[in-house]
């Protein structure tokens, strides 16, 4: 795909949201739980402050979860295609 993520788009209500924000040593970690047409995911956004983005989904009831790791760029420099929608 155009934007070297596969292909699902994952929408729905969002809930729980968590945010840990550690300026001093450049961290942020957002969690949230995200119920959708397939079900319910919990996601974990974490930056390091290295440019480099770590997202964790993990099916709460499917037992289903995987990792995308990648650069983190500005919204400007990137073109962003949605996939099949879940």
């Amino acid at each position: 795909s155009p934007n070297n993520l596969g292909g699902i788009t994952l929408k729905g209500d969002m809930v729980n949201l968590k945010i840990n924000d550690n300026t001093k040593k450049k961290r942020l970690f957002v969690t949230f739980t995200l119920t959708g047409a397939i079900g319910t995911a919990r996601i974990a956004i974490s930056l390091n402050g290295d440019d480099l983005a770590v997202i964790d989904v993990d099916g709460m009831y499917s037992g289903r979860a995987f990792v995308m790791r990648g650069p983190v760029k500005l919204p400007q420099e990137v073109q962003v295609y949605e996939g099949a929608e879940f």
